[in-house]
């Protein structure tokens, strides 16, 4: 990886997390170089956890009318 680049992991599974965790670990990547992302009101267990590590944790709330977000809702859930 170069100096410059950086990561976002976006996933609400902790199994997902702790795989990206171990291996950000192994390649002794800086918490600079990745970021997490999540949806708002999801997985926020894990969300503190990891902004306890030091890593950022972006949310990010989806918009638009109830008839166009509700199945993107659904399907995350």
């Amino acid at each position: 990886m170069k100096a410059n680049d950086k990561i976002l992991v976006a996933s609400h599974n902790a199994d997902s997390v702790d795989i990206a965790t171990d291996i950000i670990d192994e390649r002794q990547l800086t918490q600079k170089q990745v970021s997490f992302g999540q949806l708002r009101g999801f997985s926020d267990q894990i969300t503190n956890e990891l902004a306890d590590e030091g890593f950022k944790v972006f949310k990010y709330v989806p918009f638009g009318p109830t008839q166009e977000v509700m199945p993107y809702l659904i399907r995350r859930g």
